[in-house]
């Protein structure tokens, strides 16, 4: 069951659905009637919901106002925001489902197992309501605190610290400043997050039969996570054995192109593809105005994957369409740089097929995402607010003409592409894994039912070190009661020889 309207994350679980369907698997994918597309190569059933594209847009429009989610000022913007929208959007998407009382019976019957994309807050509810066990997908990686939410498996903020730092690798990253930053940051996040999750409808829905003290307790991963990711383009921290990085499930070698697209990009040597994701279309006409004069200035042929107004003065260089099949763009000889908004399937895909970025973050973890281009030396990042025509074409022939760039994507491709089974392949054999083995619940460690300050042993810290104050307290007076006796002593004798 994929979230709302977000093509990326339908189509990693219809990947992962169609492998398990050609291992002889029945399975079924669950659509709202506000999705984009649907697949006509596995089982969908579509229910109907109040919930709109329109809704979704505006949404997303809103959240990309908000800047930085991961930061510390984003973070108290974000608990705003999430506050407004939970009733406006999620509550009514979950509602929709749950009284879709023909599907769930139907669902009741026949479901031994719920693949969730793990930012559904719905998905949790209705594996209470089917009595079933689960296997939960990450489709936006790891995603830094925000993802450690959605994972319900904590991460030491300790390993957050290096997305607080302008460079990872400085020997700076874990200073006292960072790590402080990085706390706040991760149980800020865990605080703004906890008002998405639908008490009242887990209340309603699934609390008489639940085996979960609490909406809170039944959201946390009690099996299986894979996140179709790969630490190649991640910061390595230690994860709890539930969790498989299975690599990127959606990049994949390219197909031949339409005919309109491919005489465009047969007849350009060097061509940069400009896209923002499939879900988000709605920007400030400011920012189009800029991207267009920007692209305009370059020397270079320009596939602009955009369906709102044309804005003025568009060169001749710039081709301009409503839809591109990215996977398949990116990897054509020609595209040379992707200017992006930095959303993980986009830069999966981007380094992939070796293609260096100019990351535009505009939404939730591109500011993330951006970072680790920055960092790794994948491409350059420009500010959408500050950004200037000149600066977005001083950029883009910055990574054309820097060789460094593709060299390391070059590098990096080859790393992710290393595997010897496909991340479908892989995700498939865990979901399996988990349909053999009830839900692999074995995997979850007791560690994680403790409160914090016991998962980490805050209280054995502070009962150590009250131990040593205590010992050294004594220690102390020990020595200063030697002293004293010492001293008395000395005193008195100096007395007897005076008087004799």
């Amino acid at each position: 069951m994929a979230n709302h309207d977000y093509i990326s994350h339908h189509r990693v679980l219809w990947k992962l659905g169609k492998e398990l369907q050609s291992r002889g698997h029945k399975y079924t994918q669950i659509l709202p009637s506000c999705a984009k597309e649907t697949y006509n190569d596995i089982d969908v059933k579509i229910f109907n919901t109040s919930v709109t594209n329109q809704d979704i847009e505006d949404v997303l429009h809103n959240l990309t106002k908000l800047g930085d989610i991961e930061d510390i000022t984003g973070v108290f913007s974000l608990q705003r925001f999430l506050g407004e929208i939970q009733e406006f959007l999620m509550e009514r998407f979950c509602q929709d489902l749950f009284q879709n009382t023909e599907l769930i019976a139907e669902l009741k019957e026949t479901v031994d197992l719920v693949l969730c994309d793990a930012s559904n807050v719905c998905c949790f509810i209705l594996v209470e309501m089917l009595d079933s066990y689960r296997v939960d997908v990450w489709p936006v990686g790891f995603g830094g605190a925000f993802g450690s939410v959605f994972l319900r498996s904590p991460q030491a903020a300790v390993y957050l610290t290096q997305e607080t730092s302008a460079n990872p690798t400085h020997p700076e990253t874990f200073s006292f400043t960072n790590r402080l930053l990085s706390y706040i940051t991760s149980r800020g996040m865990w605080y703004a997050l906890g008002s998405i999750v639908p008490v009242r409808l887990w209340e309603k829905y699934a609390k008489t039969d639940s085996k979960h003290a609490d909406a809170f307790d039944a959201l946390r991963a009690r099996g299986i996570v894979l996140i179709p990711h790969d630490f190649a383009l991640e910061y390595p921290r230690p994860l709890q054995p539930n969790v498989k990085v299975i690599g990127p499930v959606l990049p994949e070698p390219p197909q031949e192109l339409p005919r309109d697209l491919n005489k465009f990009m047969m007849d350009n040597d060097q061509v940069v593809v400009m896209a923002f994701g499939a879900t988000l279309s709605k920007h400030s006409e400011r920012l189009i105005q800029v991207i267009s004069d920007g692209l305009s200035q370059l020397s270079v042929a320009v596939l602009w994957k955009y369906s709102g107004k044309v804005p003025k003065n568009i060169g001749k260089n710039i081709k301009i369409v409503s839809w591109i099949p990215q996977n398949d763009i990116l990897g054509h000889p020609s595209t040379k740089v992707f200017v992006t908004h930095c959303g993980l399937n986009s830069l999966l895909e981007s380094v992939y097929h070796s293609v260096p970025m100019v990351a535009l973050p505009l939404v939730g973890d591109g500011h993330r995402h951006a970072n680790v281009v920055k960092t790794k030396k994948l491409g350059v990042i420009l500010d959408k607010k500050e950004m200037k025509p000149e600066d977005l074409a001083k950029a883009v022939m910055e990574v054309l003409v820097n060789t460094i760039y593709r060299e390391n994507t070059e590098r990096i491709s080859a790393i992710i592409k290393d595997r010897k089974r496909s991340p479908a392949e892989e995700g498939a054999d865990w979901i399996e894994y988990a349909l053999r083995h009830n839900g692999a619940t074995h995997l979850i460690s007791e560690a994680l039912e403790l409160p914090e300050y016991k998962m980490y042993m805050f209280d054995v810290f502070l009962f150590l070190l009250l131990v040593a104050i205590f010992v050294h307290f004594m220690f102390v007076c020990l020595c200063c009661c030697l002293c004293y006796c010492l001293c008395k002593g000395k005193i008195g004798t100096t007395a007897k020889v005076k008087q004799n």
